[in-house]
């Protein structure tokens, strides 16, 4: 008769109190894998935020539209007073100014019977009578040069008082311009007008390519005269900030 003999099952190393303590480790931090403490939702939990979605981020800010007025670029000593526009802006990014000296009467504004008197012959070409009103007829502004203001210079008889833009665009529409006039801190002989890039804005446009009337009432006598500013095509100007470079003649 065969006899069987009884073979003990394996251990593990750990036995007894060890064996529960082990098991309750295990328990323990299978629990804190699936569901972490002080988590209230599952990751597929949709429930919306209760304080509303986040704020969106917000965008860069606008450039600044316009130029500031810089009297600098007239230079450091005051215009003699006589009759002479100063055309000022920029080609490329650098500040300019040009003297347009009178050359010959300028006609007289529109709406007014005012007479301009001729200039004798006794007198030298190109010279006027103290007591005429007259600026050079035409301004030209050429290509690549951005216009951004106007100084009126007269003699120290004569105030400016005011003045009227009307703009022929080059498609041939006409327009009245607002225009402001900008602070002088030499005599009220010499006076700058511009077109404000906003209203109420203390920045400046570059005057568009097209033709202008300029039309300006004087003191003594609220006298109205006139002149033309031709201005040349012109590529859209840079956004940089000119540097300021008089060229005076």
């Amino acid at each position: 008769m065969t006899e069987v003999e009884r073979v003990p099952a394996p251990r593990v190393p750990l036995g007894g109190r060890a064996d529960l303590a082990a098991i309750l480790l295990i328990a323990v931090v299978t629990m804190l894998v699936a569901k972490p403490w002080g988590s209230a939702a599952g990751p597929l939990d949709a429930t919306p935020y209760a304080s509303g979605p986040p704020t969106p981020t917000p965008g860069p800010t606008a450039f600044v539209v316009g130029y500031p007025y810089e009297q600098a670029v007239f230079g450091p000593f005051e215009p003699r007073p006589e009759w002479s526009i100063w055309p000022a802006g920029f080609f490329v990014t650098v500040l300019y100014v040009t003297r347009e000296a009178v050359t010959s009467p300028a006609p007289v504004a529109s709406g007014s019977d005012a007479a301009l008197p001729l200039p004798s012959a006794s007198r030298p070409a190109g010279s006027v009578a103290p007591d005429e009103a007259a600026w050079p007829a035409v301004i030209s502004i050429r290509p690549g040069d951005h216009l951004l203001w106007l100084g009126i210079d007269t003699p120290v008889a004569w105030t400016v008082r005011g003045a009227t833009v009307w703009w022929t665009s080059l498609d041939g529409a006409r327009s009245r311009v607002p225009v402001v006039q900008l602070a002088s801190s030499w005599g009220p002989n010499f006076s700058v007008i511009g077109i404000p890039a906003a209203q109420g804005s203390d920045r400046l446009a570059i005057w568009e390519p097209g033709v202008y009337e300029v039309d300006v009432r004087l003191d003594p006598g609220s006298v109205m005269r006139s002149f033309r500013v031709n201005v040349a095509g012109n590529a859209t100007g840079p956004t940089a900030t000119p540097e300021i470079r008089p060229d005076q003649p």
